[in-house]
Order: structure tokens, then C-alpha cells, then sequence
């Protein structure tokens, strides 16, 4: 840091000519700290604003806009949101039979390990979960630089053998599946805003990215005043025909324990 002091009383007005420099004057016992009498230097974001007068040297941000007023500048200051599921819209579906590719049953009710399922059961028919989020404190002009997943399972989550059904996909409905907040069987088969957004790798917690395509989607209903996501998960192969369960259990939002519940984290940045 470099510090320019002058007696009390006395007044001086100089011209420096540096990249970066915070010029901290007392004047008659009090400071001022301000970009005064600087000139030149380097802008490297070409923002017009000197990178030493710049609370975020590196982005462009020509308002200088600081939300908090902490001396950094929005688009250089992360954000981020962890938002648990809304339990009540949680669970899973069951084809209404092998092939049909439309749904039979829904459980939105169940709270154990298995409340949300992936895979088929004994007689080949299909399981796909729901989970729904919302997330009113995510503020309208958020730029999002990236979305995750968190689903939790219990040891007896696994069941059967689901190493032949593929990858966990997930798509994405901005709203709501069957333009219903609740459960419905026809969420089974219902379209979606966007068919692939992601892959869910399994684990006693299982995590996913959301993919740029769905992170600008939910930007964008998020900016036009939709702050609800679903996400529907299923295997890419939608039964092994072996005539027994396989699939995979999770939580939903309605585990007894909190700490098992399905997490979207979105980590964004206020706009200039």
C-alpha cells in the first residue's frame, strides 16, 4: 500500500502515474480515501474504468454496481443458494405397464429410503422420479454459473441389479410437470422443458451437474418470474426384462431426517 500524507493544513494536488494506486490523504485530521488526481493506468476489462478505480478489475462493469456496498463489485462477487425439495410434490412413478410409456401409479406419501425410484420393477414396468424446487430468494437479475444436485441413500436403497437399464438422465420442466405442482401419474410421460440436463452418478450421495443448457433455462424462467424447477429422473433404458426389481431408491423431501434431503445448490452473480 502506499500511503501520501502532508501536514495538517496543507493542501497538495499531484499527478500519478501508475496502474494501480489508492491515494489515502488527512487533511486537517480527517481521511479521505477516493481515486483522487489519478490518471492513466491500465483498464484491463475496457470498461472505462481504470483497474485501479475498478471494483472488479477483471469484468467489464462499467456501473460499478455493489450491492452490499463491500467495495466489490457484483460480477465479481459469488453468490450462492442451497435449496432443499418441496417434500409435499416428491416421489416417484410407475409405468402403467411394460412398453406402454405412460404412467399407472404415483407414491408421494412414502418417507423412507426408497421414496424415490429409478429403474423397474418385477414385472418390467418403469420407474421414474420427481423432484421439485423452488427458490423465490434467488433474485430476478441472477446470472447462473452453475447448478448441482444432491440426492442421499441408504444402504438398502440399491435393489436388485440396474448395471444393464444405463445412465441416470435427468430432464427439466421450468414449472411445473403437467402444469400441476402436485404428483399426477401423467407426470410420467408428461414433456418436459428439456429431455437431458444431466447425468446422476449413484452414491450413498448422489450428485449431478446441471448442463449449460438447463443452467440458461432456469436462468431464464427465473428472470421471466418462474422461480420452480421439477427434475425427472429415469434410466436411459427403461427396463432389463428380467422379471424382478431393479432400481434405485433415494430420499425425498418428506425423510423424517432433514439432512437426506434432496439439495439444489445454484451459485450465481448479480448483474452490473
Amino acid at each position: 500500500m502506499l500511503s501520501i500524507t502532508s501536514a495538517a493544513g496543507d493542501v497538495k494536488k499531484d499527478h500519478i502515474y501508475l496502474n494501480e494506486i489508492r491515494v489515502v490523504s488527512k487533511i486537517d485530521g480527517l481521511y479521505l480515501n477516493e481515486w483522487a488526481g489519478f490518471e492513466g493506468g491500465a483498464d484491463t476489462d475496457t470498461d472505462g474504468i481504470p483497474d485501479g478505480a475498478d471494483n472488479c478489475p477483471l469484468e467489464a462493469n462499467p456501473n460499478q454496481s455493489d450491492a452490499n456496498n463491500n467495495g466489490i463489485g457484483n460480477v465479481c462477487e459469488p453468490q450462492q443458494i442451497t435449496v432443499a425439495s418441496l417434500g409435499s410434490e416428491d416421489g416417484y412413478l410407475r409405468e402403467s405397464g411394460e412398453n406402454t410409456e405412460v404412467g399407472g401409479y404415483r407414491n408421494h406419501w412414502s418417507k423412507n429410503g426408497k421414496s424415490l425410484r429409478i429403474g423397474d420393477d418385477q414385472i418390467n414396468r418403469q420407474y421414474k422420479a420427481v423432484i421439485s424446487f423452488d427458490y423465490p430468494e434467488l433474485p430476478d437479475n441472477a446470472i447462473i454459473s452453475a447448478i448441482n444436485l444432491q440426492l442421499s441413500r441408504s444402504s438398502g436403497g440399491l435393489v436388485g441389479d440396474t448395471s444393464a437399464l444405463g445412465s441416470m438422465g435427468i430432464e427439466l420442466k421450468s414449472g411445473n410437470f403437467s402444469d400441476n405442482k402436485a404428483l399426477q401419474n401423467s407426470d410420467f410421460e408428461a414433456s418436459a422443458t428439456d429431455t437431458y440436463v444431466g447425468t446422476l452418478v449413484d452414491g450413498l450421495t448422489a450428485t449431478a451437474s446441471i448442463n449449460s443448457n438447463g443452467v440458461s433455462l432456469i436462468e431464464a424462467a427465473n428472470n421471466a418470474g418462474v422461480k420452480k424447477v421439477q427434475l425427472r429422473l429415469s434410466f436411459s433404458t427403461d427396463d432389463n426384462n428380467d422379471s424382478s426389481y431393479d432400481y434405485i431408491g433415494y430420499f425425498s423431501g418428506r425423510a423424517s431426517n432433514s439432512a437426506y434431503h434432496p439439495i439444489l445448490t445454484i451459485n450465481y452473480l448479480l448483474a452490473d
